[in-house]
Formats: structure tokens, C-alpha cells, sequence
């Protein structure tokens, strides 16, 4: 029995149970939430510094429960804001992130950075 996990990994482990397919999260619309982020720091401290294989299990990893775009391609930016934190690059270097690759025009935004220009906190 599992405790107090969200409704798309309950699902996903149910679809495991009964097809035995790995890659067995919802790729529905409202899916994205952020089960597959949460655990994704372990799979690139596993497979640091290859960045190919940081990011294909990284993306592998989402795939699991949550199979849907967004969520996948999330996973992808903050793997690399990790592997680029890892080696103790400066904060600036630290959050580049190519979005070259990347579909979901939220998460592109979120790999360019523009968060940054919207949201300047003073104090």
C-alpha cells in the first residue's frame, strides 16, 4: 500500500501492476503536475556528468508516471539547472538552458528565463 501519493502515480503504478509497462504514466492534458520533478534530483546525481544519459533518463524517469509533454520537458530543464549547479558553476551559468529542443511554449519560457525579467523582487 502506498501513502499519500498523487492521483496520476496512483494511476501509473495501477497500469504497471496490471501491463508490466514501465512507461506507464498518463500523457493527459491534466496530468502534468509535479510527481515526476519531484524525484528527479537522485537520476542526476546518478549519471553525472554524462549529459546524454542525464538527460534521457531524465526524461525515462518522467515518462514513468507522468507521460505527458510538459511535464517531461520540465524535467529536462531542471536536470540540466543541476548537472550545470553540480560542478559549482556561477548562478548566471547555472541556470542556462538550451530550449532549442523543447515543444511546450511554458516550459521554453521557463528554459529562457523570461520569469526573471517579469518577476523582479526588491527589498
Amino acid at each position: 500500500m502506498c501513502f499519500d501519493i498523487g492521483l496520476t502515480v496512483r494511476q501509473a503504478l495501477a497500469d504497471f501492476q496490471r501491463n508490466g509497462d514501465p512507461y506507464a504514466g498518463s500523457a493527459g492534458r491534466y496530468s502534468a503536475d509535479n510527481g515526476s520533478i519531484m524525484r528527479l534530483a537522485p537520476v542526476v546525481l546518478f549519471y553525472f556528468p554524462d549529459t546524454n544519459r542525464i538527460r534521457t533518463f531524465s526524461a525515462a524517469s518522467s515518462l514513468t508516471t507522468h507521460a505527458v509533454e510538459e511535464a517531461v520537458e520540465c524535467c529536462l530543464v531542471l536536470s540540466k539547472v543541476i548537472a550545470n549547479a553540480l560542478p559549482g558553476e556561477a548562478k548566471t551559468q547555472e541556470l542556462k538552458v538550451d530550449s532549442a529542443d523543447l515543444i511546450e511554449p511554458k516550459v521554453t519560457a521557463i528554459a529562457q528565463g523570461t520569469y526573471r525579467e517579469r518577476y523582479v523582487l526588491t527589498l
